[in-house]
């Protein structure tokens, strides 16, 4: 799954990304790019920098607030394995 198809899947609503932290850790994550899923307050927070190409800003429903992940180091997205 490429980056662009994740990202499609991101703004449709909330899902699952089970992925490896830099630190070798497991991290499972609920998250979204959807608008309506985003409050107002931390929708503005979305840092404008350009995203590197290796990942992908979302929106964290669990910890409300914005959080990445490297798109290589994805196991699962939306239940569906990856690596």
């Amino acid at each position: 799954m490429i980056k662009e198809q994740m990202k499609a899947e991101l703004h449709i609503g909330i899902v699952e990304v089970i992925f490896t932290k830099a630190d070798g850790s497991t991290r499972t994550m609920h998250c979204t790019l959807r608008n309506n899923l985003i409050s107002e307050s931390k929708e503005s927070t979305k840092q404008a920098a350009p995203e590197p190409d290796h990942l992908i800003r979302v929106f964290d429903i669990e910890a409300n607030g914005w959080r990445s992940f490297v798109v290589d180091r994805v196991q699962y997205f939306n239940g569906k394995k990856l690596n």
